[in-house]
């Protein structure tokens, strides 16, 4: 199963890249920077050994968190981010942002508005938490279980979680809130297919470029 995952995980990358090549703003940031603002068309990187204070998107912007430190990341409008890494004290989302996490360490991961995030995998989150009835968090893994406002399974790498999951008024009880989705862990047969199609939808995409 693990080497299934690191295939899809290649295969995804390589998807990113070749849908990212008609954005307009490209970045990679590995250095110290205390506030970073992006909007519009811009897709930016963030790797070791960076070091960011606060990181605002906003509009259509896209981040990809892959390694450093980043005490703030907040996502508004429709920006989208990827956290394949790295550590996020504090990830906000707002209006209809999404984000997609499979690793990294996560402190505080906050939903607004009718904001998504999908978890795949993360090495350690601390909070999960929803502002009002419309945020909506889908947590692909196997064996999951709530009690006492802690949701607790097993990641497609077989890596075991537990993790707060409440709604902002921080009340813990034995009923899982209802901004959650479980989904379980596809089978290795599903994960080809999702990479063929993936694969399939960036070369559509690079053909339009």
């Amino acid at each position: 199963m693990a080497q299934h995952l690191r295939t899809f995980g290649q295969i995804a990358t390589v998807a990113l890249a070749l849908s990212s090549a008609t954005l307009v703003h490209a970045e990679v940031i590995d250095s110290a920077d205390p506030w970073v603002n992006r909007a519009g068309s811009s897709h930016t990187t963030i790797v070791a050994p960076a070091d960011i204070a606060g990181f605002s998107a906003f509009e259509n912007a896209t981040v990809e968190v892959v390694g450093g430190e980043v005490s703030g990341l907040s996502l508004h409008d429709n920006s989208q981010a990827q956290v394949l890494g790295g550590d996020v004290s504090w990830l906000r989302l707002y209006d209809d942002s999404h984000a997609d996490v499979s690793a990294g360490v996560t402190s505080w991961l906050w939903l607004h508005d009718r904001s998504t995030v999908r978890i795949t995998g993360i090495d350690d989150l601390s909070w999960l938490v929803f502002e009002g009835a419309s945020a909506r968090a889908e947590i692909v893994a196997d064996n999951v279980t709530y009690s006492g406002g802690h949701l607790s399974g097993t990641w497609g790498n077989g890596q075991r979680f537990s993790f707060w999951a409440v709604d902002a008024g921080f009340m813990t009880t034995d009923i899982m809130p209802s901004n959650i989705a479980i989904t379980a862990v596809p089978e290795p047969a599903s994960f080809a297919y999702l990479g063929f199609g993936l694969l399939a939808l960036a070369w559509r995409v690079s053909r339009r470029a």
